[in-house]
């Protein structure tokens, strides 16, 4: 039962509500709660806005309203709870609860997004593979830009956070944010032999591996490249554009993969299949959402005799590589098939 904070007139009766006695929910036309006294609120509990309009609420147990099934209310969601934009975040609050903290490798993690997340609000150091550059400085922008509007401050897990953020605002400073390790990379079965068998060649030439593929995707606007007749031409780099790859050794990289408890991907599209191989082969842990099937890419995957071509057979065909792994719908919309492994 929660007890009002202090002495102050009840908006349904225009009596007093006494500080330290019972009050209890009243949500208005305008979808806020006002506290009432408890024979002022209606006799069963209203049910939160937020789970009826998109069935989810960030307060959890927290919330004063009812959380009814959605199959008994009126109107309910019949879709999504996140749109496109909030995977990063159902994403990384899945991993956070499934795997609690370990250190990370987000493979094919594009801007940095979900890494900067994760080792800002919930303390895990974090290593993104991917060949493309992350765009840390928006994202770092973003990030502080949704922590002014209170966006993570239900957020689970980053109570440390919080205080952290306090105690800087307190002191009037700054909260330095913490960037993901970036190894420049393409994550497939080349690199997967590679952590497996070691060699140092084998790193030096990935390590510069640069092809069209590098254009394809949000960050490529930070490449180097051309136009030439209506096509995009990748620019050879300079020696020194790689500042990324070159504080790598190929002892360090190598350490980096092999030493971290977890593996994830979020719509990580040529690289789940290496994932999964790489974990299997390091009895590690991984947590993946495929994407593209990448059919042309990989025309040897086969799925009962057929072709992998669809998502569904995409997805089938992965959780055919071990018994052991699972599989759950994360809550927005878009492919959302998440495959996970605890080993």
């Amino acid at each position: 039962m929660k007890l009002a904070r202090r002495t102050s007139p009840c908006v349904a009766c225009g009596a007093p509500i006494v500080a330290d006695t019972p009050i209890a929910p009243l949500l208005g036309q305008n979808g806020r709660i006002r506290w009432v006294h408890p024979r002022c609120a209606p006799a069963t509990p209203q049910p939160c806005p937020h789970w009826v309009r998109r069935g989810v609420c960030h307060l959890g147990d927290r919330c004063a309203l009812a959380h009814p099934p959605l199959v008994d209310v009126p109107g309910a969601f019949a879709h999504a709870a996140f749109t496109k934009a909030g995977r990063v975040g159902v994403f990384r609050r899945f991993v956070v609860k499934e795997f609690g903290p370990a250190a990370v490798v987000d493979v094919a993690g594009g801007k940095g997004e979900l890494s900067f997340e994760l080792e800002n609000l919930h303390d895990v150091a974090c290593v993104v593979v991917d060949p493309r550059a992350p765009m840390l400085d928006d994202v770092s922008q973003r990030f502080r830009r949704f922590r002014a509007r209170g966006f993570f401050d239900n957020n689970e897990g980053g109570l440390g956070f919080r205080r952290r953020w306090r105690e800087h605002e307190e002191a009037g400073a700054e909260l330095a944010l913490r960037r993901p390790r970036h190894l420049r990379l393409f994550f497939d079965g080349a690199l997967v032999d590679w952590t497996v068998s070691g060699g140092d060649d084998f790193f030096a030439a990935a390590a510069r591996r640069w092809t069209r593929e590098v254009l394809i995707g949000e960050s490529s606007r930070k490449q180097n490249y051309v136009k030439v007749d209506g096509r995009l031409e990748l620019l050879p780099p300079p020696p020194d554009v790689v500042p990324e790859t070159d504080e790598w050794s190929a002892v360090s990289a190598r350490e980096a993969l092999v030493g971290a408890d977890l593996l994830v991907g979020l719509h990580c599209d040529g690289a789940a299949e290496p994932i999964i191989d790489f974990a299997l082969a390091h009895d590690k842990a991984f947590a993946i959402v495929p994407c593209c099937t990448c059919s042309k890419q990989f025309p040897h995957r086969r799925m009962n005799g057929a072709p992998v071509k669809s998502y569904e057979s995409l997805v089938s065909y992965l959780l055919a590589k071990d018994p052991r792994i699972k599989k759950t719908r994360l809550d927005f919309e878009g492919r959302n098939a998440c495959l996970y492994f605890r080993p």
